[in-house]
């Protein structure tokens, strides 16, 4: 009985078509637009800020890794204990140039930079580590500057530099301009330069 319940299961196995059984896509997913994105290095430069989560958490729940320069300690900001951040408290501008060789020894390379702050300090190091590289990134190395209602993608990669100054964001939680970050870090977005809301 053993022998024939077997007989018949190979039998079924051997006369199916040969293929993959047809995908299913979700109600919920249809309407949805979506991206090819790589888990990308994100910096995250924010020189006085307490509320820098809302910027994190957008590259991490894209599984990207992130790491954060600020003046101030990651206590004081409102990322909680266990943030998955690369976190680097510098007191000045002398100690930004050891925190950024950490982070490159680290992660070799950085794919992109969301500039919250002005600091001429953490520019000039962005731009040498541009310049340096005998290969040029190929995500494109963007820096996206995120001022009150507009978030501007420059690409330092063309030579293109930061006109102005980045205006002071109320610092604040749930800023709008920080859910299309991720939008503009996208590769083949170079020819769109800014979003104002």
């Amino acid at each position: 009985m053993a022998d024939n319940y077997l007989e018949k299961k190979m039998e079924e196995l051997h006369n199916r078509k040969v293929g993959c059984a047809p995908t299913r896509v979700s109600p919920a997913s249809r309407h949805l637009l979506t991206f090819p994105f790589k888990p990308l290095r994100v910096l995250v430069i924010a020189r006085d800020r307490h509320a820098v989560s809302q910027y994190t958490k957008t590259f991490q729940q894209a599984g990207c890794r992130v790491a954060v320069v600020s003046t101030i300690d990651a206590a004081e900001t409102d990322l909680p204990q266990d943030h998955g951040c690369r976190y680097y408290a510098v007191g000045n501008d002398e100690q930004t140039a050891p925190a950024f060789s950490n982070l490159i020894a680290s992660w070799r390379d950085i794919d992109v930079v969301v500039m919250l702050d002005n600091w001429p300090a953490m520019t000039a190091l962005l731009r040498d580590h541009a310049a340096s590289r005998p290969y040029p990134n190929d995500w494109g190395f963007p820096i996206l500057t995120v001022s009150q209602n507009r978030v501007t993608r420059h690409d330092i990669m063309a030579d293109i530099t930061i006109s102005s100054p980045v205006p002071d964001v109320p610092d604040v939680p749930d800023r709008p301009e920080a859910t299309v970050l991720t939008f503009l870090a996208l590769k083949s977005n170079s020819p769109i330069s800014s979003i104002t809301f």
